[in-house]
């Protein structure tokens, strides 16, 4: 969100890659590739984390879930807001990194049915 890619990749494993519904699948070093030109075209004007919660797999792997909620635009166009995201957390040579990331946006429920 700070627009710091060094920051970044120091939480983000070089092998690791995200879903979402603005970037399809990419992997870090495509992120990374792109990181000026997608900076440079996200605004964001506010944002926030809640309903956090970790599962964990075991002692060095654990699934952060949350809801993301903000406002901003990409290339002009809205962020979708809100959406839940969960990251795969692993420790590697005693430090944690994440491994993958998605986004999801949710969906309204359909009409009830006729009857």
């Amino acid at each position: 969100m700070k627009g710091n890619v060094a920051a970044f990749q120091q939480q983000v494993a070089a092998d690791s890659f995200a879903i979402d519904s603005m970037m399809g699948r990419m992997s870090t070093a495509e992120f990374i590739k792109g990181f000026d030109a997608i900076n440079k075209d996200m605004k964001m004007e506010s944002w926030d984390l809640t309903e956090t919660q970790v599962i964990w797999q075991d002692a060095n792997n654990a699934v952060l879930t949350y809801k993301w909620t903000g406002k901003g635009t990409y290339q002009g166009q809205p962020i979708p807001s809100p959406v839940w995201a969960s990251t795969v957390w692993t420790k590697r040579n005693g430090k944690w990194t994440a491994v993958f990331h998605q986004e999801t946006i949710p969906m309204p429920p359909p009409p009830p049915a006729k009857k």
